[in-house]
C-alpha cells in the first residue's frame, strides 16, 4: 500500500507491504476526509477494512463506517518528481535538526519563511535573516556529510513538518544540487514499512 500526499512544494510518501492485497487499485482522497480519519484512525487498534469503488469509497473499523466521494481525475506521476541521483548524504539528529530549524525560523521573513542550510563535513548551519527588521540567526549542528561544502534554502515550516513525522532518532538528508529536490527519511526504516519526504528547495538572495 503506498499513501502519497503533495502540496505542490513538497511530498511525504509512505509504503507498507500487505500481503492481502490481490488486486490493483488507486483512489484519490479530500484533505477534508484525510484529517477526518487522521484524527480517528489512531483512536483503534482494530484492523480497518478499505472499500474502494468508481465513484465512493468507504473505510469501516470498530463502530465507525465512513463513506466518501473520490476526487475526480488523475493523480501527479509523483514517481517522476523523485529524485534517483541524491549521491550526498547528511545524517544527523532529528530532534536536534528539529529544534535549530524552530528556534532560527523565528528571525526569518514572515513572507518566506527562507532559512539557510549550510554543511561542511561535521557541521551543520541553519541560518535565516528578516532584512526588513534587520534580525537574523544561526545555530551549528555536529551532523555526518562528509563533503566540503553544500548551501541550499528551504521554507522553514515545510521541513519542521516533515521532520517531526520521523520518529527514529536520526535522519538522513540527501543532496544532488542546490536547484533539485531534497530527500528525507529515518535512517532505520520500520520493518515493512518505508517513509519518506521531498522537499523542494527555496532560492537564496
Amino acid at each position: 500500500i503506498i499513501f502519497v500526499s503533495s502540496n505542490g512544494h513538497g511530498l511525504g510518501l509512505f509504503k507498507r507491504e500487505n500481503k492481502r492485497c490481490t488486486e490493483t487499485c488507486s483512489v484519490i482522497i479530500s484533505r477534508q476526509i484525510a484529517s477526518v480519519l487522521k484524527g480517528l484512525i489512531p483512536l483503534s487498534e482494530e484492523k480497518l477494512v478499505i472499500k474502494v469503488g468508481s465513484d465512493w469509497s468507504e473505510i469501516s473499523f470498530e463502530d465507525y463506517e465512513i463513506s466518501f466521494r473520490n476526487v475526480e481525475g488523475r493523480y501527479p506521476n509523483w514517481r517522476a518528481v523523485v529524485p534517483k541521483s541524491n549521491n550526498l548524504e547528511l545524517k544527523t539528529d532529528t530532534k536536534l535538526l528539529l529544534g535549530a530549524i524552530k528556534r532560527t525560523s523565528v528571525f526569518s521573513s514572515k513572507v518566506s519563511c527562507l532559512i539557510k542550510l549550510s554543511a561542511r563535513y561535521d557541521k551543520l548551519v541553519v541560518s535565516a535573516q528578516d532584512l526588513d527588521y534587520s534580525t537574523s540567526a544561526e545555530e551549528t549542528i555536529p551532523v555526518e556529510f562528509g563533503e566540503r561544502e553544500f548551501v541550499i534554502g528551504v521554507k522553514a515550516t515545510l521541513i519542521q513538518d516533515m521532520l517531526s513525522g520521523i520518529d527514529d532518532d536520526r535522519s538522513i538528508l540527501s543532496f544532488a544540487t542546490p536547484s533539485t529536490a531534497i530527500l528525507i527519511a529515518p535512517e532505520k526504516q520500520s520493518e515493512n514499512e518505508e517513509l519518506t519526504y521531498l522537499l523542494m528547495p527555496m532560492t537564496i538572495q
